[in-house]
């Protein structure tokens, strides 16, 4: 697809008309629903105008050879005896051109001259000037409130004494002032163009301003918006130690991401997150970014998190107590303790980490660790229904209800692996590390106070200790 299927255009050199495609796909792909068709969009659109821009200049250029031809070939041809000869001096140009019509800026003094008595042409008295301009457009950035009104209540006065030229030029100096200024904002953009009939809503300009200037409001806005991203990035340092972590890696200069990184806990994910948001939305700064930070962002690492630290503490006080109750024995125990560290910490780590890269390797592992899940799986389910029937016979129903809870996780569970296209090997060690995330993903789910959060994790950590007490007393 070509910049021109993108915009949904023919090709053509007005910068108009591609201006106005490119709002209209804009609406279609905003950068917080479609950054991919947001940032593609937007190359199409400064293709298209840099292609503009160079047809305009071919043209110029064929203009230019065509008059020096038909210049050479008047030099071969007599003069028309009967044509009135006009003196250069008598050729004058309006507001707003040089000699032979070349577009210039407008000025302040560009207006339309008036006789005095004499007959001498006298320039009218200036409406503004552009101390004027600087201090209105300073004076809405500082105070947007005071600020709109200052500048309407300008206007008003320009469109009721000023020439039809002092208007328009009032309109393209502020323009060009707010351009100018690195506190521009869209939505003051849109409150102005709202309240001076700019038409900058549909970013058509509505004819009040030229093209090349909405184009530079714009790119003032677009440049202001990616500096601010940037400078609230650095201003997250002050959040948290953590944080000020994460700035120090993106915005520093070191030749690698230390491994002490990975220890810290959300450290690694928060950085990659991070990372990935102004890739996506601000894809300028990616020149700012630390080049080591950006390689480490676009691999796969594991780093401890704080899911991660929590369930360590949660089910290992969970072995502890359940241990302590039932007396299992020391391998038991120990068998248990290994294969949680092992779903909780290894078992991503050896596919993302270790045996990345070793396809047969990869494969005969797979084949193991579904193996060992599976027989995990049907043994814990097993003696699951055999406590639940034991509680049933002794008048409890809290294996029971345990044994319904955990078919309805492994049931979910499975719904979300098969949904994510997870390699069906991997389905029964997925199961048991989803059931051992299950608590952490249970307090997640409840948006409530810390008070209510911690009522909830006490209440799943006896629930845990008691299911674990009765299995380990079947295994005995």
């Amino acid at each position: 697809m070509n910049i021109w299927d993108t915009l949904d255009i023919a090709p053509t050199s007005d910068e108009e008309a591609i201006r106005r495609a490119y709002v209209r796909q804009l609406k279609q792909h905003r950068p917080e629903r479609d950054p991919e068709g947001y940032q593609r969009v937007r190359e199409a659109w400064e293709e298209a105008k840099r292609y503009a821009v160079l047809w305009r200049d071919d043209e110029a250029t064929a203009a230019d050879e065509h008059e020096r031809s038909m210049a050479e070939e008047s030099l071969h041809v007599a003069p028309d005896a009967a044509a009135p000869r006009i003196n250069a001096e008598y050729l004058t140009d309006g507001p707003g051109t040089q000699a032979g019509g070349a577009e210039r800026p407008l000025t302040c003094d560009d207006t339309a001259a008036e006789d005095d008595e004499d007959g001498v042409l006298l320039p009218p008295e200036p409406v503004y000037s552009l101390d004027d301009i600087n201090r209105l457009a300073a004076g809405v950035l500082g105070s947007e409130v005071e600020g709109l009104a200052q500048i309407e209540s300008s206007w008003q006065r320009v469109a009721s004494t000023g020439s039809l030229l002092q208007q328009q030029q009032f309109h393209q100096h502020l323009a060009l002032a707010l351009s100018d200024s690195p506190a521009l904002t869209e939505e003051l953009l849109l409150r102005l163009s709202d309240r001076l009939g700019w038409g900058l809503e549909g970013f058509d300009g509505g004819g009040v301003l030229p093209v090349s200037v909405v184009g530079q409001l714009h790119d003032a806005v677009r440049r202001n918006a990616v500096e601010m991203a940037w400078q609230a990035l650095l201003h997250r340092a002050d959040e948290s130690y953590r944080m000020k972590l994460m700035v120090r890696l993106i915005a520093g200069n070191g030749s690698r991401v230390p491994f002490w990184a990975r220890l810290v806990p959300d450290l690694v994910s928060g950085m990659q997150r991070q990372i990935a948001e102004l890739r996506t939305f601000y894809p300028e700064l990616i020149a700012r970014i630390n080049p080591a930070a950006l390689r480490f962002s676009q691999e796969t690492h594991v780093g401890l998190s704080g899911c991660g630290v929590f369930l360590l503490l949660f089910w290992g006080l969970v072995l502890n107590r359940s241990a302590d109750a039932a007396q299992p024995g020391g391998q038991l125990e120990t068998a248990a303790g290994l294969l949680l560290l092992f779903y909780i910490y290894a078992h991503d780590v050896i596919f993302l980490q270790l045996l990345r890269g070793r396809s047969w390797i990869l494969g005969a592992w797979m084949m193991v660790e579904c193996l060992l899940s599976t027989l995990l799986i049907a043994g814990g389910m097993a003696l699951l229904h055999v406590s639940a029937g034991n509680s049933m016979k002794n008048g409890s129903v809290i294996m029971t209800l345990a044994e319904l809870l955990v078919v309805l996780i492994l049931a979910g569970a499975v719904y979300r692996i098969r949904a994510r296209g997870v390699p069906f090997l991997r389905w029964p060690g997925q199961l048991i590390a989803g059931l051992l995330v299950s608590p952490w993903k249970i307090v997640l789910a409840v948006k409530s106070t810390l008070f209510v959060r911690a009522i909830i994790v006490l209440g799943l950590y006896l629930f845990c200790c008691v299911a674990l007490y009765e299995l380990f007393n079947a295994v005995k």
